[in-house]
């Protein structure tokens, strides 16, 4: 079993952050009901703007996004700011910039947030936009 410790080293030494690490950190989290991500290293990596994610996590996050645009461009979700950011959004852009508590008062379900060109958003039944 990986230490946090190792994927945190693997994930600096290679500068993005793998589908398969976010997942197990993301379980580490929830089976021990508090965040284990450190924040302090986290703003280490990437100038502290967050961790890029591989280029498949950036095509499957941004076609995931352009799911909740309607044909005629309009959105039920999305405001003008959000639609032109994804409108004008690359792979390349997505970046992991921790995880969100959205459990209630018993129990925590921590899911990450991820940012996009300044859009930054938590994956839920569809996209809530949180900055």
């Amino acid at each position: 079993m990986k230490t946090l410790e190792s994927i945190f080293s693997e994930i600096k030494e290679n500068g993005v952050i793998t589908k398969q690490q976010l997942q197990l950190l993301k379980n580490r989290s929830n089976k021990q009901q508090q965040d284990v991500i450190d924040y302090d290293w986290l703003e280490s990596i990437g100038d502290g703007y967050g961790i890029p994610l591989t280029e498949g996590q950036g095509v499957q996050g941004l076609n995931w996004l352009k799911k909740f645009i309607k044909k005629n461009g309009e959105s039920n979700v999305y405001g003008y700011r959000e639609l032109e950011i994804i409108g004008n959004a690359s792979p390349s852009d997505f970046v992991f910039k921790g995880f969100y508590d959205a459990g209630n008062g018993w129990a925590r379900s921590f899911l990450p947030i991820y940012q996009l060109n300044g859009m930054e958003y938590i994956p839920m039944k569809e996209p809530y936009i949180v900055g």
